[in-house]
Parts: C-alpha cells; structure tokens; sequence
C-alpha cells in the first residue's frame, strides 16, 4: 500500500453531518472520542489491506481513575503480557492541540511525562452525640480542621526539567514581562514580584509544585446528628522525583490532628518517554501534513493516564490526542462536554496518519 504525503481526503468517505455539529456527553473528549479515532484506525487498516512492518495493537481497558483494582491496563501488563507482545511504541491520552478561538492550530502538545497520583482517605473519629450540644473536640471538627490546614499549606516549588523546556517554548506566545519570566523561570521564581506572576495562572502554578484537592467529605446524613466518624477524599498529585512516602508523612504533620486514620487508596510513580523514537517524528510529520509550522510542545501532564503503567513495563508513550480544542472548548469532567464532528474527522485521520507513518510499509 502506498500513501502519499499529502492525500486530498484521505482514506475515508466523507459525509455530511446534517443534523449535528458536534457529538456531546461525558466522555467525548476524556476519552472516548480518542478510544474511536484509535479503534476506527484500526478498521482503516484492516479494511484497506494495509501491509506492515510492525503490529498494530488496540487496546481498550478501563479505568485509571478508579483506583488499582479497577485499572484495566495494570490488569493486562499483570496477567496478559502476551496481548502485547513485543510492543515498544504507544499512544493513549493526554494533550490536545491548542487552538484559537477560530479553531487554527497554535501548538500541537504531545506529553512526554505526567504526574503521579497519591489518592488518600482520611478518617476521624470522635463522640457522636446530638446536634443541639456541640463538640468541639468530634470527628467532624476534626477533620474540618485538618482539611483547611491542608488546603491552605503551599507545597515547595520546584522547577523540574520538562516544565522549565516547555516554559521556555511557549515563551514566544507571551509579551511584556511574562514572556522574560517564561525565558527564565530559574530567575523569575527567585524574584517574589515575578514568582507571583508565574504562579498566577493555575496551571503554571500546578506544574511547578505537588498539588492538594480536598474531594469529597461525608459524615452524617441527619442535619441534628453528630456522627461519630467522618471522612475525606484527597487527591494529591506529585511531580516526577517526589516521594510519596515523605509527602504522606508531610500532609499528617500539616494536617495538625494526630488520631487521624489515613489510607492511601492509590499510588503511582511519576515517569517520563523520550521524544527519539520513530512515533514522536511520525507526530512532527503529522504535524507538517495537517498543521505546517505550528510548533510541537512537550508540555507535562498535570493529571495522571495509563502511561505510567506502560512506562514502567519497558514502552515508550505519548499522551497526544489530535483534536483542535479552542479555549472553551476543554469541558473534561464538566458540564457540556462536547467534541466537533470536524474534530472527529481531522482527528480519525491524523491518527490514521501517524500509525500508517510508524507501521506502514513503504
């Protein structure tokens, strides 16, 4: 099979969308929009007779945002190695392509490295009674206290590698005095004025430090009744280099209360691919077909994929997702989650273009 460098239309049959514009629901774009341009790239393949020099592997596991024993990927590398065989190159989810609010591409981010989670429950106890009489010394205290401690305590900054290149990279998007912190971040976080400036935007501010995000809290369900135990959720995200163990034992000292129960409910190690691999050029190609002269960023990943898993099992990953997301239009988790039938298809066959880059016979 032979491909040209630059196809009219690629080898999908168009057909208009009369009735929608785009796809909407929980998930489109986090991540099941990028689960179909993945799987619909395999049915490309397969359909069009396509000759290989690698295999092709789709894989589609749930879920790395419910804990270790929910985790399909952790499942597969534990209990069937065999369904990847030799695979050494791999794409999931992460980055998008940064877009204006006229939909061209600014940056095309591929994430190279990603935090790791530290996902924890915190339980107090202390006497139940009646509401009408407080105490001042119960679970709910407690751990009300506990929680505000935590979320008002600042996590040091440290200026890891990859957050300090991609820094500097996105410098030229940037004027006046940001643009000199972003050149120099090393210089600008040792100034209070400028440290404050770099630390005003959230995620600059979450990139150069571990994270603290109070979730969930429960204790009792009657208004008049003061439960005996309460609980909190907290996820924690720590960059690559943090230990986990010290950071738990930081939080309890923080935190103030020493009869807290604490549980890690999950644990990751933070990891990192390097970009000299046939995949990441088959990205920048990728780019110069679709998006000529854009630049590809290395950004790192605030939350936390399957990556890591793949990365400790010896592979070398991306988190690239190939949708051309305006500012507003990243709604992840939230309300209104939505993905354009014209991101569908650009996405569908710039994935198809990358794998055929990678794989494909020539």
């Amino acid at each position: 099979m032979s491909f040209q460098s630059k196809p009219r239309a690629g080898p999908f049959r168009r057909s208009p969308a009369r009735f929608a514009t785009a796809t909407w629901g929980r998930g489109a774009t986090d991540m099941k929009g990028t689960a179909i341009a993945h799987c619909v790239t395999m049915l490309a393949l397969k359909r069009l007779g396509a000759a290989l020099d690698r295999d092709v592997v789709f894989l589609g596991t749930a879920d790395e945002e419910e804990g270790v024993e929910a985790n399909g990927a952790a499942w597969v590398i534990g209990n069937r190695r065999d369904v990847l065989r030799n695979a050494e190159l791999v794409l999931t989810e992460g980055a998008y392509i940064d877009a204006d609010d006229a939909g061209r591409a600014k940056n095309w981010n591929v994430d190279v490295t990603e935090k790791s989670v530290l996902w924890l429950k915190v339980t107090a106890t202390g006497r139940a009674g009646h509401g009408s009489i407080p105490e001042p010394n119960g679970a709910v205290a407690k751990l009300v206290r506990a929680m505000g401690r935590l979320m008002a305590w600042e996590p040091e900054i440290r200026l890891i590698p990859a957050v300090e290149k991609y820094f500097q990279s996105i410098a030229a998007n940037e004027t006046g005095a940001l643009a000199d912190d972003l050149r120099n971040p090393r210089a600008a976080l040792a100034d209070p004025a400028r440290r404050a400036r770099l630390l005003a935007d959230p995620f600059r501010s979450a990139a150069l430090r571990a994270t603290i995000s109070v979730t969930g809290l429960k204790g009792s369900d009657k208004v008049n009744v003061i439960p005996g135990e309460t609980t909190a959720l907290i996820d924690c995200r720590l960059l690559p280099g943090d230990d986990a163990a010290v950071f738990l034992e930081t939080l309890k000292r923080v935190a103030g209360e020493p009869d807290l129960r604490w549980e890690i409910i999950a644990s990751s190690v933070a990891t990192e691919s390097t970009t000299d691999t046939d995949l990441f050029r088959a990205i920048e190609r990728a780019r110069d077909r679709f998006d000529p002269g854009v630049p590809v960023l290395t950004p790192p990943l605030l939350s936390t994929t399957d990556a890591t898993t793949f990365r400790q099992a010896g592979m070398v990953i991306y988190g690239f997702e190939a949708w051309r997301i305006k500012p507003d239009d990243d709604q992840s988790h939230g309300d209104d989650e939505r993905l354009s039938l014209a991101n569908i298809r650009f996405g569908v066959e710039a994935m198809f273009f990358i794998v055929w880059e990678v794989c494909g016979r020539k």
